[in-house]
């Protein structure tokens, strides 16, 4: 008797067909938020572009200079440092490179220093500018190279300075130029040393000291600021230079009058505690005791010599 062959029913054909439908439905749905992705980040690049290209003829139209206003107390007249500064009305605000219009400015004019340049939204310019202040007199040859508090070169070759600038001596520039800052290494550590001593000898009300001899840094060397320079100082180095002027302005304040004539050694202040003065010893007075002794001299030869006749 034959046997027919057993048909097995997939009971699981609609699981298969649920799977299908749902991996079918999953991938349109990834499918539909791609396109969704894609059309946000288009729109939004759309957008950018638009405020951008909007923002760059709004700023032409709405943004231009208008006014430049100058302010400060100087020596230059409005016009002048507005032509220095080679600003230009009508271009845009934002465009204009504030710190060139410093250097502009500073480099043209010569006193001109430490200029400030602002934008004032919308449409103006601001410029403050006060004249550079001459801060020393570097003793160069028969004349002087008078250098601002910025180390800017305002005039050079001049033979006569105000009283009370501070003179340097033993600071060589090789090349000099009007209106140029010093940029010189060994110059700006000589310079830097200046301004922490004259600090400490102002503060320490030492107003007649006003010549510095910077020649050797560890041998310094301080006149008075008269012409005579009655009184000498021997600095030493710059370790415990406060030390040294608070010391130096005790000693002065004193011993010393209008009249004193010397010198002052403090470079052995530090180890030794001690300053050493050794005073001038005027020579009109020498030579008058040494004519008084040359008679009395003459007078005993004299004698001497009678009493053997």
């Amino acid at each position: 008797m034959k046997v027919s062959p057993v048909i097995k029913k997939n009971n699981y054909a609609h699981v298969d067909r649920y799977i299908a439908e749902k991996r079918t439905r999953i991938a349109r749905q990834r499918k539909r938020k791609r396109k969704r992705v894609a059309f946000r980040a288009i729109s939004l690049f759309l957008l950018l572009i638009t405020i951008l290209v909007c923002a760059y003829f709004s700023l032409g139209i709405f943004f231009k200079v208008k006014n430049i206003s100058v302010s400060g107390k100087s020596r230059y007249s409005d016009e002048q440092i507005f032509k220095a500064s080679r600003l230009e009305r009508d271009e845009n605000i934002f465009g204009v490179n504030l710190k060139k219009v410093r250097e502009n400015i500073e480099r043209s004019l010569l006193y001109a220093e430490n200029v400030d340049v602002k934008r004032k939204l919308p449409i103006s310019i601001s410029i403050v500018m006060n004249d550079a202040k001459p801060m020393c007199a570097l003793k160069s040859g028969e004349g002087y190279i008078v250098l601002s508090k910025g180390l800017k070169i305002l005039e050079q070759n001049v033979l006569t300075i105000d009283k009370n600038l501070d003179i340097i001596k033993g600071v060589k520039l090789v090349t000099p130029i009007l209106g140029e800052k010093i940029e010189d290494e060994v110059v700006l550590d000589k310079l830097s040393d200046f301004t922490v001593l004259s600090d400490y000898i102002k503060r320490a009300g030492l107003k007649n000291i006003g010549t510095y001899d910077l020649e050797d840094l560890q041998n310094i060397k301080l006149y008075s600021r008269d012409e005579e320079h009655k009184i000498k100082v021997k600095f030493g180095g710059m370790d415990q230079a406060d030390y040294k002027v608070r010391s130096l302005a005790a000693v002065l304040a004193r011993s010393m009058n209008e009249e004193t004539k010397g010198e002052l050694d403090l470079t052995d202040l530090v180890s030794s505690k001690r300053a050493i003065w050794k005073p001038e010893v005027n020579r009109v007075e020498v030579n008058n005791k040494e004519e008084v002794n040359d008679k009395k001299s003459d007078k005993k030869t004299e004698e001497q010599s009678k009493k053997l006749q």
